[in-house]
């Protein structure tokens, strides 16, 4: 099973982190 929006929200929290 995979969570394709929790994943790609994930990606976006994970994302904004390393830019910050």
């Amino acid at each position: 099973y995979h969570n394709y929006t929790l994943d790609a929200a994930y990606d976006y929290l994970t994302e904004r982190r390393r830019l910050a």
